[in-house]
């Protein structure tokens, strides 16, 4: 695996010197689709074509308890009641988020192209697995995105910048491969609708379900920009497939609205960086696959009556300020939290709530070298009430490229 990554850097490194030597600039301007980025990752140099990406090292110190991930904050991993190794601090040095991405635009008659790939090592919380994994793979064209990206239920440009890699525990950032139609309805507002699909991610009847999908999920998003800052809302309607005890095929539904934005408050004091209060609130039913802290968890839905599965509640949100001591200083607070609708009297020792807090200090000494530290704390309540909590600090030295 490490030679076939090494082969794979190779190649894209000798593709982007060969563009480098032809000099041909693509105009963002000219692309159709506006080119919305989390805040972690690099912006490319437009070129015909670009190699982008960072070089990154995260040093961990979990003061005790000791959280599973060691690269990541999630506070579903936070263990409660922790065993004699558990409550041990633990300090770890991690640079599998070491990240690299293709960009490419070409031109089909009069119509533009582009595409992207995306891949970091982070494929596991496994501290030693270095394997590559696929992050982002999309192609723009007409008005169409294709491919692999961040889902259309989120609002990527109210996340906030942060340290910790998980980011805010009720965020909605996952990634989904999807169909989605992009229209400009005005200078500032963009219509979204999309049709994504992703692994189930509801506890099953039976051992043998494969969690095969029927339908993709429906997921629209409006988004308006102004002056002021920027607000979004967000709709998805879903179904959610799963086999009874006689391998009948069974149908839950479920939906989700999730609202986000930001609001400009003050500049810098040579007007280039804005302050920010960042905003997000999701709620619905068989929606847990898109907040982070519960997605993988089994948790769209659940058997709460004999030989059928119910799609659970869940919601949460988050509130962020970025503050700007000058233009290569920051620093953010943000405040999160998560629950889902209580059904202790059939799991008990299922998640309930949980509670994130981070707060930051991120400077850019050099071009395009960041440095930052955090706090990070957070607990985990189960259905029956039994509780953890946990507090780590976390560095970070990243190169962008």
């Amino acid at each position: 695996m490490k030679q076939k990554s090494l082969i794979l850097l190779g190649v894209l490194i000798t593709i982007n010197c060969f563009s480098q030597q032809e000099k041909v600039i693509v105009n963002k301007d000219s692309l159709s689709i506006k080119q919305i980025r989390h805040p972690q990752s690099p912006e490319p140099k437009y070129q015909k074509y670009a190699i982008s990406g960072y070089v990154k090292l995260v040093s961990t110190f979990d003061v005790g308890p000791n959280i599973k991930n060691t690269g990541a904050f999630k506070n579903s991993d936070i263990p409660v009641n922790p065993n004699k190794l558990q409550e041990k601090s633990r300090l770890s040095f991690d640079a599998r988020q070491t990240r690299v991405g293709f960009d490419g635009n070409f031109t089909a008659g009069n119509e533009h192209i582009h595409t992207y790939v995306e891949t970091d090592f982070y494929s596991s919380e496994t501290l030693n697995n270095y394997s590559l994994r696929l992050r982002l793979a999309y192609i723009n064209v007409w008005k169409f995105h294709i491919g692999r990206d961040w889902t259309t239920f989120a609002n990527l440009e109210a996340t906030p910048n942060q340290v910790d890699f998980q980011g805010a525990n009720s965020s909605p950032t996952i990634r989904n491969e999807m169909i989605r139609f992009v229209h400009d309805l005005n200078k500032k507002t963009t219509l979204n609708i999309a049709v994504e699909t992703h692994n189930s991610d509801f506890t099953p009847l039976v051992q043998d379900d494969p969690g095969y999908v029927s339908f993709p999920d429906l997921v629209s998003n409006i988004t308006h920009t102004d002056d002021w800052g920027q607000l979004s809302f967000a709709k998805m309607f879903r179904d959610i497939s799963y086999l009874n005890a006689e391998l009948d095929t069974k149908h839950e539904f479920g939906y989700g609205l999730n609202v986000a934005g930001y609001i400009n408050t003050f500049k810098t004091a040579n007007g280039t960086k804005h302050d920010k209060l960042m905003f997000m609130g999701v709620t619905g039913k068989g929606i847990s696959h898109y907040i982070l802290d519960i997605s993988g968890l089994g948790l769209d839905a659940v058997s709460l009556a004999a030989n059928k599965l119910t799609a659970l509640k869940a919601g949460g949100g988050y509130l962020a300020y970025e503050h700007w001591w000058n233009d290569k200083m920051s620093s953010t607070l943000v405040g999160s939290h998560v629950s889902v609708e209580d059904v202790n009297q059939q799991l008990p020792n299922i998640y309930k709530s949980a509670s994130y807090l981070e707060a930051n200090y991120i400077a850019t000494p050099l071009e395009n070298f960041h440095v930052g530290i955090a706090y990070l704390y957070g607990n985990h309540r189960l259905q029956n009430k039994d509780k953890g909590n946990a507090s780590r600090i976390q560095a970070m030295f990243q190169y962008s490229f």
